[in-house]
């Protein structure tokens, strides 16, 4: 894999490739969360079929919204008494409809956010934007100094990762259109709390 061998160049350890891809696929979790990349897939509803198989880049707790036909289903964990449309998760790439579907053809349309499919031994590349793969480096070499007790090699290595994180979002931000803009505001209880939002320029 090019990204650890870099790493590995770069901050060589006595760490394994199995605990390093480990490293890897964490920050690859923890981007997805930060960066908030929003795909929309579209799949298809077969009479008396429940289950259906998420995309590679898909997880049950990325969804942000499920509509069968124009009907919205609500998010719901497996041991959860059903009484309204619901998803869930099937098996771990799967997931399934309640009620099941009675017509076959509706579109069903999954919202969700982006999830690079995880590292493994025998993969040759990873499946991750360019621009986000200095991001993930600091953040595994940062995680490996810290293994190390090399304290101020991980806390250059965490500040190099959170200045790519700001990059990237203000990168987003511009293709946007938008920018973040924080004010201190009170609430009722008198209490100040920090609000962010973005604004077009």
């Amino acid at each position: 894999l090019e990204l650890r061998t870099d790493i590995d160049a770069r901050y060589p350890s006595t760490f394994t490739n199995e605990q390093k891809n480990g490293w890897i696929n964490e920050g690859m979790e923890i981007l997805a969360s930060e960066i908030g990349e929003i795909d929309t897939a579209l799949f298809e509803t077969t009479e008396g079929t429940a289950i259906y198989k998420m995309l590679d880049d898909m997880r049950m707790e990325n969804i942000k919204s499920l509509l069968v036909g124009d009907v919205p289903y609500d998010a719901a964990g497996q041991n959860t008494e059903l009484v309204r449309p619901s998803y869930m998760l099937a098996t771990e790439r799967y997931f399934a409809l309640y009620p099941e579907p009675s017509k076959t053809g509706i579109v069903i349309t999954v919202t969700y956010q982006k999830q690079p499919p995880p590292v493994s031994e025998d993969d040759d590349e990873i499946k991750l934007r360019t621009k986000y793969i200095p991001a993930l480096k600091y953040y595994v070499m940062g995680i490996i100094a810290e293994a190390n007790d090399d304290i101020n090699k991980a806390n250059n290595m965490y500040s190099q990762y959170n200045a790519e994180l700001v990059r990237i979002k203000m990168d987003k931000y511009k293709h946007n259109g938008k920018y973040p803009v924080t004010r201190d505001v009170m609430d009722l209880s008198g209490r100040i709390r920090r609000v962010t939002r973005t604004k077009r320029r």
